[in-house]
C-alpha cells in the first residue's frame, strides 16, 4: 500500500525584513483501490539500510526576484520537508547588492504556525555575494512532511536574497530589530499572510534500504585527467573514471542504490497521491496523474521514440524521481525520446528529478523543473528533432539545473541545454533559467539562451555560474561555440573550460 506522508512542517527562518510563512498543504493520505496495472506503493525494501545525499528542503534555485532584510532583524521562511533525514548543510543565495558583513541561517522547529526553537544554525562572515553561500550545520534530524522554519539574518548592513518575481516577499518577523545572531527561541512579532519560497536548500543524508541482487557500478580509481573531466578532447568519449574523480555525476553516482532488489512491471499510472514507487523495474511509461508521488530506486526502459518514459499530467505537482535510471533499449532504433515530460508544473518545486541517469535516448527533461546531481548522455536522432540533455521552453517557471553532467553525443545537433522562447513572442509570463556546478559539452551551441534578435523572445532571469565547458566533443564546447541568444541581463561568473581552467569569456 501507498504510504501517506505526515502532516509536518519545516520552517526556514531569514535575518531579512519582510520573510515570509509558506505553510503548505501537505500531500493527502493515499487512499482506495490500486488502479489497474499500478504497482503496490511502498515505504521499505528489504535488506540492511544505509544513506545517500539528499535534498531535504528549501529551493535549490536562483529566483527572478530579489528582497531583503533590514540588519540585525532575522525572518521566516517555512517550507516542508520532502524526506525525513539528518541536516548536514544549508545553502543561501546571496544578492549581489548585499552589504551585510556576516549572515546566519538555521532551522527552527514550528509551534502553532511560528518558528520555536532552532534545530541547527551557522553563520559566515565576508559572505559571497552573488552566489550560492552553503554552511555546515550540526547534525539535526528532520521528518518527512513536517514543516520547519528556515530563518536568516544579515547584520552590518542589509541582506539582499532572491525570491519570485512579481510577489512581494513577506514572513513573519522578529519582535525587534538589533540581533547580532540567529535566537535559540524565535522572537515572535507582528504576522504577515503573504508568503514566498526564497533561493535557500537544506540537505542532508537519508537512508537508502538495499537488497542483495543489483549489481553496482564500477568503482573509479586515480586521479582526475589532465585533459578535462569529461575526457579527452575531441575524443567523443565519455571518461566515466575522470568524472567520479571531479565530483561530476557519472553512472556510477546516480541510479538506483548499489544492491537494490529490483521487481519487473510494465508501464502504470501513477493515481494515488503521496504514494511512492520504490525499487522498480519497469518496462513501458509511467503517467503521473496524483500529487506528490515519488518514484526512487527504480529503472524505467521505454523504446517510445515520441513520448516520454515519465509524464506528468497538468494538475499533479511535488513528483519526486530519485536515483532512477530512464533509459532506451539502444541508442538506435529502440532509443527513448525523452526521461520525463513536466509541461504544466506551477513552480520548479513541483518536479525534482535527483541522483538519476539518462542514456539511449535525446533527452532528460521536457519542460520545467529541477534537476540536479544527474547523468545525461543525450543525443539519439530522431529525423530533424532538436538534440538536447534538457528543452524548456523558457515560459513559468523556468528550470534550474545543478550539479550535473549533461553531454549532446549528437555534437551537430542543437546543445546540452536549449532554451526555447515562451511562446515565439516574448510576451509570455517568463521563467528562470538557473544552471550552475554543472559539466555541459556537445551540440552546435553547449547552450542556447532563447533571446530572439533585438532582445525580443525574452526569457527570463538567466543565472550560469560556477560551470565547465568540456572539449570533448569540440574545443569550444560545441561545433560552434559554447554560447547562443543569451539574454541581456544574464548572471555570468565562475564558467570555465574543462580542459584548461582558464575562465570563459561572458557573452
Amino acid at each position: 500500500m501507498p504510504r501517506s506522508v505526515p502532516r509536518t512542517v519545516l520552517w526556514l527562518v531569514a535575518g531579512v525584513s519582510g520573510a515570509l510563512l509558506l505553510t503548505g498543504g501537505g500531500a493527502a493520505p493515499a487512499t482506495g483501490p490500486t488502479a489497474a496495472h499500478e504497482p503496490p506503493a511502498t515505504t521499505t525494501r528489504p535488506g540492511a539500510a544505509r544513506e545517500r545525499p539528499a535534498l531535504l528542503l528549501g529551493a535549490a534555485s536562483v529566483r527572478g526576484g530579489v528582497s531583503y532584510t533590514r540588519p540585525g532583524r532575522p525572518a521566516a521562511f517555512a517550507e516542508r520537508s520532502t524526506l525525513s533525514g539528518t541536516i548536514t548543510s544549508i545553502a543561501l543565495y546571496v544578492g549581489g547588492r548585499t552589504d551585510a558583513n556576516r549572515i546566519a541561517v538555521g532551522v527552527y522547529r514550528s509551534r502553532a504556525g511560528v518558528p520555536a526553537r532552532t534545530l541547527a544554525s551557522a553563520s559566515r562572515l565576508a559572505p559571497a555575494r552573488g552566489r550560492w553561500n552553503v554552511l555546515r550545520l550540526r547534525p539535526a534530524h528532520l521528518r518527512a512532511g513536517t514543516l520547519y522554519w528556515l530563518a536568516i539574518l544579515g547584520t552590518g548592513g542589509r541582506l539582499y536574497f532572491r525570491s519570485p518575481a512579481h510577489s512581494s516577499c513577506t514572513s513573519p518577523l522578529a519582535a525587534r530589530d538589533g540581533f547580532t545572531r540567529l535566537p535559540r527561541s524565535w522572537p515572535v512579532g507582528p504576522a504577515t499572510t503573504r508568503t514566498c519560497q526564497p533561493s535557500a536548500y537544506v540537505r542532508g543524508r537519508v537512508p537508502v534500504p538495499t537488497g542483495a541482487t543489483t549489481p553496482g557500478p564500477p568503482a573509479a580509481t586515480g586521479p582526475p585527467a589532465a585533459t578535462g573531466c569529461a575526457g579527452a578532447p575531441e575524443s567523443r568519449t565519455v571518461d566515466q573514471a575522470t568524472l567520479l574523480a571531479c565530483g561530476f555525476p557519472s553512472m556510477a553516482s546516480t541510479g538506483p542504490a548499489t544492491g537494490t532488489t529490483l521487481t519487473n512491471t510494465g508501464g502504470f499510472t501513477a493515481s494515488r497521491p503521496g504514494a511512492v514507487y520504490d525499487g522498480l523495474n519497469v518496462s513501458g511509461a509511467i503517467t503521473v496523474t496524483a500529487d506528490n508521488v515519488t518514484i526512487e530506486n527504480s529503472t524505467i526502459t521505454d523504446d517510445d521514440q515520441s513520448n516520454a518514459a515519465i509524464v506528468i499530467d497538468a494538475g499533479a505537482t511535488g513528483t519526486r524521481i530519485l536515483h532512477d535510471s530512464i533509459h532506451g533499449s539502444d541508442n538506435a532504433g529502440h532509443a527513448l525520446a525523452v526521461g520525463v515530460e513536466n509541461l504544466y508544473g506551477p513552480r520548479l518545486g513541483s518536479l525534482v528529478i535527483d541522483h538519476t541517469n539518462f542514456y539511449n535516448g535525446d533527452r532528460i527533461l521536457t519542460g520545467y523543473g529541477t534537476v540536479s546531481n544527474s547523468y545525461c548522455l543525450g543525443g539519439a536522432t530522431f529525423g530533424d528533432e532538436h538534440d538536447e540533455c534538457v528543452y524548456t521552453s523558457g515560459g513559468r517557471p523556468g528550470i534550474s539545473l545543478i550539479h550535473d553532467t549533461l553531454l549532446n553525443a549528437n555534437p551537430y545537433q542543437t546543445a546540452a541545454v536549449f532554451v526555447d522562447s515562451p511562446d515565439g513572442s516574448g510576451s509570455d509570463g517568463q521563467g528562470i533559467v538557473d544552471i550552475e556546478q554543472s559539466l555541459l559539452g556537445g551540440g552546435g551551441y553547449c547552450i542556447y539562451g532563447g533571446e530572439g534578435s533585438a532582445g525580443t523572445h525574452h526569457t527570463g532571469p538567466e543565472t550560469i555560474i560556477d560551470n565547465r565547458f568540456a572539449a570533448l566533443y569540440f574545443t569550444h564546447c560545441g561545433q560552434f561555440g559554447p554560447l547562443a541568444y543569451m539574454p541581456a541581463d544574464l548572471v555570468w561568473s565562475g564558467n570555465v573550460w574543462d580542459a584548461t581552467g582558464r575562465p570563459v569569456a561572458a557573452p
